[in-house]
């Protein structure tokens, strides 16, 4: 079991590249049972691709929409700012 990703571009990705790169890319290596998790991503929406996938015999599983609670980063710039206010309510 693993992980690893289907595409990296600079570029924005257009419908016709999300597709290319699933049925192209991601396709052929899935295997039954896989999961494949897709994003908001408008490319991954596009007519074909759920189909694709699931034809290979992997099951989707849909990320919610982006929310920082969920983002690592996020939650250590919170840690790192009620630091930064406690100092100050300190010093003042």
């Amino acid at each position: 079991m693993g992980l690893s990703r289907r595409l990296r571009s600079t570029a924005p990705l257009t419908a016709r590249d999300g597709l290319a790169s699933d049925t192209d890319t991601l396709v052929p290596v899935l295997t039954p049972g896989d999961t494949v998790a897709l994003d908001n991503l408008r490319a991954d929406k596009v007519a074909g691709v759920r189909e694709a996938i699931e034809a290979a015999g992997a099951r989707i599983l849909c990320l919610p929409a982006y929310s920082s609670a969920f983002d690592p980063i996020e939650q250590a710039f919170a840690k790192f700012k009620a630091r930064i206010r406690g100092n100050l309510a300190v010093a003042t």
